[in-house]
């Protein structure tokens, strides 16, 4: 589940139009000089919810949006609601996954760059066969 869920929320990521450079986990990467977004697919525990011992399981899509530092806040904000709107178009990318909200998290600035972090929070059913 977790492999297929991950898969899932990078594809829709890449399918993005004009998606900028993004950092996988566990993948090489060299940091542009531009904008680029680094990824992180982070499940939580899942729940048992009945008696036919169904479970469901949350988690967190956590897309980090870098920016050059000291060039204002506009270049990552867009990016950031361009990013939500692609993941609001399909709330459900493959069957039993779905996408709950998405939230911007408060920005960090550093001499070299702009950190702006945007969660996509999911929710996986999984299937009692």
């Amino acid at each position: 589940m977790f492999r297929e869920v991950t898969s899932a929320l990078d594809q829709r990521l890449v399918a993005m139009t004009d998606v900028p450079p993004i950092a996988f986990p566990n993948v090489n990467f060299d940091p542009p000089e531009e904008l680029y977004l680094v990824v992180m697919n982070m499940p939580a525990d899942g729940i048992i919810y009945n008696f036919n011992r169904a479970q469901n399981t949350p988690g967190v899509y956590s897309v980090n949006i870098y920016a050059p530092a000291n060039e204002g806040p506009a270049e990552a904000e867009n990016m950031a609601d361009k990013i939500a709107e692609h993941f609001r178009e399909v709330s459900e990318p493959i069957p039993n996954l779905f996408i709950e909200e998405i939230n911007f998290a408060a920005a960090v600035s550093t001499d070299s760059e702009y950190l702006l972090p945007v969660t996509i929070n999911w929710r996986y059913f999984h299937t009692h066969g």
